[in-house]
């Protein structure tokens, strides 16, 4: 977002959030990707507003990535959750942000931690 605030175009964030995704990838090629989307506030709704939020979907789709679409949902503009610059979550909103991420990391952590638990399982032919 801070890029976005600095007028960095579309572009140039996709290509560096790719290069991000790559380079992970490129050391670990197993990893599941996780891209926690962020949105612009509506100040002035313009196609840049627009493509920097539709951004984290193509990235996600591009890249076979679990998206959380929003992740400041439920915290954004609530300045009960929020800092005094009514932007950065403080610590009542950073747990609804964990909530938001894990409704997205816990199905992966389920698929990757179950044959694992089958594989720690003692196999029917040794039980007594």
């Amino acid at each position: 977002m801070n890029d976005a605030f600095r007028g960095l175009p579309i572009d140039q964030m996709r290509s560096n959030l790719q290069e991000i995704i790559d380079r992970v990838r490129g050391t670990n090629p197993n990893v599941r990707v996780i891209i926690c989307g962020m949105q612009l506030p509506n100040h002035a709704v313009d196609n840049y507003v627009s493509a920097f939020g539709q951004m984290y979907a193509d990235l996600a789709a591009k890249n076979n990535a679990t998206l959380v679409p929003y992740i400041l949902a439920g915290v954004a503009g609530d300045p009960e959750l929020t800092l005094p610059d009514h932007l950065h979550p403080n610590a009542a909103g950073q747990k609804i942000l964990a909530d938001n991420v894990w409704r997205a990391l816990k199905s992966i952590a389920r698929e990757v931690a179950e044959p694992r638990l089958i594989q720690a399982l003692p196999s029917p032919q040794s039980s007594p």
